[in-house]
């Protein structure tokens, strides 16, 4: 369900803020954006 992904993901943001991990809260924000999950193709 997409929805307890988003729950992790930001669970995991804020724990990579606290933990000063730059690159796991930027990887983190940007699964928390649903179209970077992937495009449908175009016709």
């Amino acid at each position: 369900m997409p929805v307890f992904g988003t729950l992790a993901a930001a669970r995991d943001a804020v724990a990579n803020w606290r933990g000063r991990d730059r690159i796991g809260f930027v990887l983190n924000l940007l699964a928390l954006v649903p179209f970077f999950g992937g495009f449908a193709p175009v016709r």
